[in-house]
């Protein structure tokens, strides 16, 4: 076990891009994502097209600006402009915006009566209601799973070059392979991480929204849980381990809430939702860091503990049955 465990951390310094992901870039991305978070944002803004620009309408969640023009659609998606109003001969507005409908309607809304309706939250007022822990973490959790299984690549490759098959010859096993193969992506996973999240508020003074203590804790939940989905998908999984990885990742965080809070009238689409494993995470990191225990939260902690041991068992029996084919 401890040759094998060593055997790993000798062959990722050969791996000169993982490592630069895994000790350079993904700490600096978890740095500014934390930096970010936890500054206030600047208010959104909303182009207005015409000509009477006296009386433009004012409220918390957006700054309205004249503009002479109509705006790339490129630069509304890189955020210049929520949203673009113009005014037609009728006195009628008409919203351009790549938000959701709601967001259309309010902002007319805004235009027609004044004020944004009582009920209305923009992105930047719910990601303020979420927590800056919450969104930080909601960021992480992301990144760990997808650099998870980026620091599994030894193992698919010891499988195609058949050096898993010589390992096995020697006095180890299958199974002490992968019990190295976790230890290793957990370490690497977690202190990383870790040091980063430290450096970010010892160096810079970050809000964390969390005590350095209780952060710990949560970190070690999402790895642990990245690092069973990471086994498993690199066992399940021969080739485009790595891209398959990342679109579901992006789209299941994007539905989790990783982001932003995720709510629809849809019954079949809240209840996926509410059944990935980043959901039930981020169900718990907002309620710690709004005063919750975690006693409070044991049907999702068990849940998450659930999942990633089924992850395990499945990883162990497709291990099982195709070394008792002799495909490893």
């Amino acid at each position: 076990m401890r040759n094998l465990l060593q055997n790993k951390f000798e062959r990722i310094l050969q791996k000169k891009a993982i490592l630069v992901l895994a000790l350079i870039i993904m700490p600096l991305m978890i740095v500014l994502a934390i930096f970010f978070s936890g500054h206030s944002s600047i208010k959104e803004q909303i182009g207005y097209l015409g000509t009477d620009i006296t009386n433009l309408p004012k409220c918390d969640q957006y700054t309205v600006v004249p503009i002479s023009e109509m705006p790339k659609l490129s630069q509304m998606a890189e955020g210049m402009y929520a949203a673009v109003v113009s005014k037609d001969n009728h006195n009628k507005y008409t919203v351009t915006t790549l938000k959701s409908d709601t967001d259309s309607a309010a902002i007319e809304t805004l235009f027609t009566t004044g004020q944004l309706p009582s009920n209305y939250k923009g992105d930047d007022a719910k990601r303020k209601e979420r927590g800056t822990g919450t969104n930080i973490l909601g960021f992480i959790t992301m990144l760990i799973i997808i650099q998870g299984v980026a620091l599994t690549t030894m193992y698919p490759e010891d499988r195609n070059l058949r050096t898993l098959r010589r390992i096995m010859s020697s006095s180890a096993n299958i199974y002490s392979y992968l019990f190295a193969q976790i230890i290793f992506t957990f370490i690497s996973l977690y202190l990383p991480t870790y040091v980063a999240i430290i450096l970010a508020k010892r160096c810079f003074g970050a809000e964390l929204g969390y005590s350095i203590d209780l952060l710990a804790v949560l970190l070690l939940i999402i790895t642990l849980f990245a690092t069973a989905f990471a086994i498993f998908i690199s066992t399940v999984l021969d080739r485009n381990i790595n891209l398959v990885t990342s679109g579901v990742t992006i789209i299941t965080c994007v539905l989790s809430g990783c982001f932003l809070s995720i709510s629809s009238d849809n019954v079949i689409l809240m209840t996926i939702c509410n059944a990935l494993p980043q959901k039930v995470y981020m169900d718990i990191v907002h309620g710690v860091e709004f005063g919750g225990h975690f006693s409070d939260y044991g049907g999702e902690l068990f849940y998450l503990f659930a999942l990633s041991m089924l992850f395990y068992t499945i990883t162990i029996s497709v291990v099982a049955t195709k070394t008792s084919k002799g495909a490893y």
